[in-house]
């Protein structure tokens, strides 16, 4: 299997590479005799697999901004003010992405020159555990530059259906008439979607189990009624899914009629059926299943951050099976059954363990005390991304925001709403951002972003601790981890120490955080241009100087990348 991570070293320059899924996270480091005052930052340059040529990343920041000038610009010239930086392929194929990183000079005239470069190469491959398990997910940024410059011209704001009070306008939406944003949008969690729903089609031995939430995008739709009786499906009918005139309702209604009325049931225990769960059983063993976040509709394919894990095991596949049919034969006895009262182990090829917990719980603590430990006995790093944290409460809440005010743990997060957070560690560093898009004061270069439309555009519900540690642990699903959907809720939550798909999570969560913390900070400093810094004069301070800094927030930052200690 291909290294997690790839570090190079040569005349004081270091570099790592982080394989993500779809991404892959670059962390930049130097020694003090190359930490001169006309250095003004890093320039890479990435050569696809199969390819002989370099082509120089793209900066959205610039040292000036002329007449007609827009992002983004190469940073050959623009060159990124930063330690670390995600690149997102526009493919992702196999073989060895080499990325080749230079330190960027400025001198008195304005001229940037390159005096010493590093390559690494790493693996980008598609497949996170080839034979177990896939992660993937929604691009989710609808709400960016560079969504706008793809597609704003071709309607790329008008991809949502408007709001049809209660009734549903989703299900007979043109979706062919955007497929370009919503494939770009969706990214490798709609592609392994609708490629585990096509797969099957015309194989009469494989039969499905769904457990839906919200359900009202066409194609899932439009896929499940073409299995016929080969489908069974449970749909949650709590109070926003229950009226007649509703997706959920409208959509049960069609599949009845292709699979029968006693293949579709209505549910939602004492709350919700939350779970997002496709089961694929050949001659009655089940045999793939896919889980996560990722809600059945056209914003939670499209719009929303979310995660898919697809499992490619006959014995997490047998384990959502039992879950399955527990939820189908006697969902009032859930609470209680062995199915919920413990964690279920499952391990793969390479003998290591993916623990599941299954609720509604009779003690919610079963499933959010463990995560709640994880990040109280973390020793580097707390990265999560937890939609509704903000008016969450309990033991992962409590957790948290005591990570927040440990000032020597690196702590990343992102909710869709601040609420009453805790957003920054007592030294002043901003640990949790929220859900923002540049509005019409957005500083020049950049132009207004769409919202999104209606709803919430951060939807994951994920927390990594030590991420690229001995002891590496993430916990993902769809469970909101708080105490009232654990007892209340039909919810999934996995817990995998497996460092490739801990590694795939963490950047995930960077990725987010960088994006929105940008957007915050133009909100939190109307009026302030974004730019780039040139060499400082006099006494002033240099770009980098903040990063080497002992103990101080951006050193953290930069050693905690690049792995090495403190100098």
């Amino acid at each position: 299997m291909a290294s997690l991570w790839v570090t190079q070293t040569s005349n004081g320059l270091y570099v790592t590479a982080y394989r993500g899924e779809g991404s892959c996270l670059l962390a930049m480091d130097l020694d003090e005799s190359l930490r001169t005052r006309d250095f003004v930052g890093f320039s890479i340059e990435v050569r696809y697999p199969g390819s002989q040529q370099f082509g120089f990343l793209k900066n959205l920041l610039n040292f000036e901004y002329g007449p007609g000038e827009e992002p983004p610009f190469s940073s050959k010239t623009s060159p990124f003010q930063t330690f670390r930086w995600v690149h997102v392929p526009t493919e992702i194929g196999s073989g060895e992405f080499t990325y080749r990183v230079s330190v960027a000079l400025m001198d008195p005239q304005g001229n940037i020159s390159h005096t010493m470069s590093l390559e690494v190469s790493i693996d980008l491959s598609p497949r996170t555990v080839p034979d177990f398990v896939n992660i993937a997910f929604t691009r989710a940024f609808a709400s960016s530059q560079s969504y706008d410059r793809k597609f704003k011209a071709q309607g790329g704001r008008d991809i949502l259906p408007p709001p049809a009070g209660a009734g549903c306008n989703e299900l007979g939406w043109p979706v062919q008439q955007y497929e370009p944003m919503y494939a770009w949008l969706g990214f490798e969690s709609r592609n392994t979607l609708l490629g585990f729903l096509s797969a099957y089609v015309s194989d009469a031995h494989v039969t499905l189990d769904v457990l839906a939430y919200d359900f009202a995008e066409p194609n899932i739709v439009g896929l499940l009624t073409n299995y016929g009786d080969r489908l069974r499906i449970i749909i949650d009918d709590s109070a926003d899914h229950a009226g007649a005139a509703t997706c959920e309702s409208v959509a049960a209604a069609q599949l009845q009629q292709s699979a029968g009325v006693d293949h579709v049931k209505r549910m939602h225990f004492s709350g919700l059926q939350h779970n997002k769960i496709i089961i694929a059983k050949r001659d009655g063993q089940p045999f793939r299943v896919v889980s996560g976040s990722t809600n059945f509709s056209l914003r939670g394919t499209c719009i929303q951050a979310n995660n898919l894990l697809d499992f490619n095991s006959e014995d997490v596949a047998k384990l959502y099976g039992e879950l399955f049919e527990a939820y189908w034969t006697k969902p009032k006895n859930f609470r209680g059954s062995s199915m919920e009262s413990a964690w279920h182990d499952v391990q793969d090829a390479a003998g290591i363990d993916y623990s599941f917990c299954f609720s509604p719980h009779a003690d919610a603590t079963l499933s959010l005390a463990p995560v709640a430990e994880a990040v109280a006995s973390a020793q580097s790093s707390v990265l999560f991304a937890v939609a509704f944290l903000y008016n969450s409460s309990g033991l992962v809440r409590q957790a948290v925001d005591a990570a927040v005010q440990k000032p020597p743990l690196f702590t990343y997060g992102i909710s869709d709403k601040k609420g009453n957070l805790t957003l920054a560690k007592p030294n002043g560093r901003r640990s949790i951002v929220y859900f923002a898009a540049l509005g019409s004061a957005a500083p020049q270069p950049f132009q207004q972003e769409w919202a999104g439309g209606s709803g919430i555009a951060m939807h994951h519900k994920f927390v990594v601790c030590d991420f690229n540690t001995a002891n590496p642990v993430l916990f993902t699903g769809s469970s909101n981890l708080s105490p009232s959907g654990e007892a209340n809720n039909g919810d999934n939550l996995i817990r995998i120490t497996n460092p490739r798909i801990v590694v795939s999570y963490a950047i995930e969560a960077v990725k987010l955080f960088d994006h929105f913390a940008f957007r915050v900070s133009v909100q939190d400093n109307a009026g302030v241009p974004k730019v780039l810094k040139r060499p400082p004069t006099g006494s002033n301070e240099s770009w980098f100087d903040p990063y080497f800094v002992d103990g101080s927030p951006k050193s953290v930052d930069r050693q905690l990348f690049t792995r090495r200690d403190s100098r």
